[in-house]
């Protein structure tokens, strides 16, 4: 989700949500990503190695032993490691009203990733709701989506006029209705 998002127009003529570029989502969240980076792959080193732990016994033990271990430094290493890595993620989408498709990409990095395409057709309301967001400090945020078959959520606001503009800005060039609600 992007947080504060702004609509402007790519070369092309489609429209572009993205984040506006600010000191957190340039500078800190890269050097936040080091420390899962880091820690995931440590633990990943050492299990993967041989220098960590291994277990004794007969076959059975042993087995069991090494699934034990793998779920063990795959739960210590590979989910900071994905955390890590989604901290250094960048989401925007695209709404191409010719094709009919919302487009999300994704880079990480600078990296682009295979874009996902879904048509209107998927979504059949922009919704905008107030909800608590955040890990330690939840703060309420007015969250704009697109629901129907799937949902998706586009955007955060901290103020509930921003998020109603932009729904309906999003909706006008969907040719979706705007419901505001909890």
């Amino acid at each position: 989700m992007l947080y504060d998002a702004t609509i402007t127009t790519d070369p092309s003529g489609h429209l572009l949500l993205r984040e506006p570029p600010s000191f957190e989502n340039k500078v800190l969240q890269p050097l936040m990503a080091l420390v899962p980076l880091g820690v995931g792959s440590l633990v990943m080193y050492v299990f993967l190695s041989g220098h960590g732990p291994r277990p004794t016994g007969g076959l059975g033990q042993s087995f069991f032993g090494w699934v034990a271990l793998a779920i063990f430094f795959g739960a210590l290493g590979v989910l900071p490691f994905g955390c890590g890595v989604n901290l250094l993620a960048r989401r925007s989408y695209t709404i191409r009203a010719e094709d009919s498709e919302l487009a999300t990409h994704v880079t990480i990095i600078g990296i682009p990733l295979p874009t996902r395409r879904q048509g209107f057709s998927a979504f059949e309301r922009v919704t905008v709701r107030r909800k608590k967001h955040g890990v330690f400090a939840k703060a309420w945020h007015f969250a704009v989506a697109c629901e129907g078959k799937r949902r998706l959520d586009l955007s955060a606001f901290s103020d509930q006029a921003a998020a109603a503009e932009f729904a309906a800005a999003i909706g006008a060039q969907m040719k979706l209705p705007v419901v505001s609600g909890d």
